[in-house]
């Protein structure tokens, strides 16, 4: 691992790759925040050249977490494996999507996938549903052990991935590890479930009229509670739904506004009358101690990689110090290998996460 920060791309890189500790680089993921897709060909031919392996992938990130205190504003970090069994891929055709990018990870894995194998996917949002992408894997590599997150953007630049090897950008691309023992996978989703469970009595479409016969607005402000229910533009960032159903995890509904007058609440799907939903406020203590606890487990394990997504919202909604979880992660004495990434959207063992979420994966 190598981590950089400087006043252009170049700076970051040159001082993210001086960092690798890698004696030869048999394949490498460069994540880059604060970098216009314009540069993104010539900074990844850079650090194909300085890390001498044609193997690389770069992807724009919302932001690299690391805890080294500098302010700048561009930030790399360098994943690099000296690991034979270890592989970046991508779709022969840039614009195969879910079905090439299963057949890209099938091919480096022999046609099958077998208990340890483990893939890092990169998805473009613009171009791609991580949700197809999730399930597309599910179904043909039930096998394969995944995480994944939906490529940043920032202001003045959208969202990017290229390869050292391929002139067009795709749409989606992987690090493939073969053989290890399976990863350790945790999720903090940040929240505490609210102990109410209200029925749909009224509601059509996106809006929710009435739960368990009163207003749904009055509902929503009794769980919310205190001053954050009289504000409601911050209350909708912290109450969220879910789906109540028998069968496991469930969707998650956010709320996107509401009718004073009729005392109608907007939800981010569509729901229908009868339907139950269990309340979930977020919670940032809870987000902290969640982080705290995981990292604990594993404390005396040799890892090879600790691997840490989180959503593109969660720091500064839940701790306003956007260095704070950068400082759990590599605060102990004997920290592995660590990529810290902030980004829009999650994929890890269960459902697609886009909500205040963090995913924790621990390879050894």
């Amino acid at each position: 691992m190598g981590v950089g920060s400087g006043r252009t791309g170049e700076e970051a890189l040159a001082a993210a790759t001086a960092d690798v500790r890698v004696t030869s680089t048999r394949a490498a993921w460069l994540a880059f925040s604060g970098v216009e897709s314009q540069d993104a060909s010539g900074l990844v031919e850079q650090g194909a050249r300085a890390l001498e392996c044609e193997n690389v992938l770069g992807t724009s990130v919302d932001a690299v977490l690391a805890d080294d205190g500098v302010d700048a504003p561009v930030r790399v970090a360098v994943l690099a494996s000296e690991d034979p069994d270890g592989s970046i891929v991508s779709p022969e055709e840039p614009e195969a999507g879910a079905a090439g990018l299963c057949e890209a990870i099938r091919a480096s894995l022999d046609g099958e996938a077998r208990a340890g194998d483990f893939a890092l996917v990169a998805v473009n949002p613009d171009e791609l549903d991580m949700a197809e992408v999730a399930a597309v894997l599910k179904e043909e590599l039930p096998g394969l052990t995944t995480a994944g997150f939906g490529v940043g953007a920032g202001v003045g630049h959208g969202p990017w991935l290229h390869t050292a090897r391929d002139e067009a950008a795709p749409w989606a691309a992987a690090w493939v590890v073969r053989h290890r023992a399976p990863a350790r996978f945790s999720q903090s989703p940040s929240w505490r479930v609210a102990g109410r469970v209200s029925a749909v009595t009224r509601g059509r479409g996106r809006w929710i009229e009435q739960l368990d016969g009163e207003r749904a607005l009055t509902v929503f402000e009794s769980v919310a509670q205190g001053r954050l229910a009289e504000d409601f533009a911050r209350a909708s960032r912290f109450v969220l739904l879910r789906r109540a159903t028998a069968e496991g995890p469930a969707e998650l509904l956010r709320i996107a506004g509401c009718d004073r007058r009729r005392g109608s609440l907007s939800v981010s799907d569509p729901i229908r009358s009868g339907e139950r939903l269990e309340w979930l406020v977020c919670d940032g203590r809870a987000a902290r101690e969640d982080l705290q606890r995981q990292l604990g487990e594993t404390a005396q394990e040799a890892l090879s990689l600790r691997l840490f997504l989180s959503c593109a919202s969660r720091t500064d909604a839940f701790f306003g110090l956007p260095d704070l979880e950068a400082a759990l992660l590599h605060g102990g004495p004997a920290t592995p290998p660590t990529l810290a990434l902030r980004a829009p959207v999650l994929l890890g063992p269960g459902p697609v996460v886009v909500t205040h979420a963090a995913l924790l994966a621990q390879l050894p």
